[in-house]
């Protein structure tokens, strides 16, 4: 991750996942569960998501681990099921 002092007024889904080390399919997973909101200018590459929703995303995964219980914010594990229509529309599935 850099500390760049400049902040841009939206991140695209690449950059995003490439900034915080993670798998693409995590945020468009986040973005499906209502857990990052984001901003859609035309089809799948026109996702976006601004710099103070993602800001407040990644205080709102802080706070979990700042609680004196760990699990706050933890969803139980579950079987994996078929993706989505969000995320099956996303990857042409």
């Amino acid at each position: 991750m850099s500390t760049s002092t400049t902040t841009k007024p939206f991140w695209t889904v690449k950059e995003l996942a490439d900034y915080y080390g993670l798998a693409q399919r995590t945020f468009y997973d986040l973005m499906d569960r209502g857990e990052l909101r984001f901003h859609k200018f035309g089809g799948r590459r026109g996702i976006r998501v601004s710099d103070e929703d993602r800001l407040d995303w990644e205080q709102r995964c802080r706070k979990g681990h700042d609680t004196a219980d760990a699990t706050v914010g933890v969803r139980p594990w579950t079987e994996p099921t078929k993706p989505t229509p969000f995320v099956a529309r996303q990857f042409g599935k």
